[in-house]
């Protein structure tokens, strides 16, 4: 179920249908018969045994004294709580990549999520057509996860907030090519689809969208998000780091305490992953400890 399991996610779904697909809103069944449906389709569930910590939505950032280091390896990160999150395919596909692991950390003024997955081949702009890419999505204005925007780029009137990475500039790979900036791809990538920013030696991007065919690019300026990228003994670890504050009403905000709903997506560059063909997960919620 792409919009969630639970009881209230399934409803939700029945009531606004599903921006970008197919399905519409059950718009002519009455209050009564959606929630005979939502108890209709959870019968059809297969029960099965789930550890807590690929169940568990509640995700939490430690509060550390040091600077925040982009280096995916750096020592900033031992000792750190990690959280298995399950992935979905938005599309059925062979081979998918199922999880991924997120810790986060922050100090008084920034805040850093590093993303880690098994993937044995690393697939970069360098030498590959298909890129491996991740991203960490943010719900604006919505910390609640029964009122949160649809999981896959938010919806009309519930905009997110999307930190992408992707493999072509400022990547380690360790037993095999570095990465390197490609100046030839600066401008538009042909398979990805996706506006590589010229201007800038991040490999991260700040992007806005509500719905599927409305992604938004921010500008240059408000570009504030940093991140690197390491592949090493078929694993990636990614580093994203941002000021918990900015200017702009476009971006997440963090505080200490507050909850803020995110998300999480993969493309496998091995797997001609591209635009919609991704691995997602639910919201999970964030706090700042």
């Amino acid at each position: 179920y792409k919009a969630g399991a639970t009881g209230p996610d399934i409803y939700r779904t029945l009531i606004t249908g599903l921006d970008g697909s197919p399905m519409n809103a059950y718009e002519y069944l009455s209050d009564g018969e959606r929630w005979d449906l939502v108890h209709y389709l959870q019968s059809l569930f297969v029960i099965q045994a789930s550890k807590p910590a690929l169940t568990d939505r509640q995700i939490y950032s430690q509060t550390i004294e040091k600077e925040i280091d982009l280096k995916p390896d750096s020592p900033i990160w031992n000792g750190v709580a990690s959280f298995e999150i399950n992935l979905t395919p938005v599309r059925a596909r062979k081979n998918p990549i199922t999880r991924l692991t997120v810790q986060s950390v922050h100090n008084d003024k920034e805040i850093a999520f590093r993303l880690e997955w098994e993937d044995p081949k690393p697939n970069g702009a360098v030498n590959d057509t298909y890129l491996d890419q991740s991203a960490v999505q943010f719900a604006l204005n919505q910390d609640n996860i029964l009122e949160g925007p649809f999981f896959g780029m938010g919806e009309r009137n519930k905009p997110v907030n999307i930190w992408h990475w992707r493999a072509d500039v400022r990547q380690r790979i360790y037993n095999g090519e570095n990465l390197k900036p490609n100046r030839s791809h600066s401008i538009l990538h042909p398979s990805s689809g996706l506006l590589l920013n010229p201007f800038t030696e991040s490999s991260v991007e700040e992007i806005n969208s509500e719905g599927f065919g409305s992604l938004s690019i921010q500008p240059v300026e408000d570009q504030q998000v940093k991140g690197m990228g390491q592949w090493k003994n078929g694993r990636w670890s990614v580093v994203f780091s941002r000021d918990k504050k900015t200017t702009s009403r476009w971006d997440i905000k963090f505080s200490n305490g507050k909850p803020v709903l995110l998300a999480f997506a993969l493309w496998d560059g091995d797997n001609k992953d591209k635009n919609a063909n991704k691995m997602v997960s639910f919201w999970n919620i964030l706090t700042l400890k």
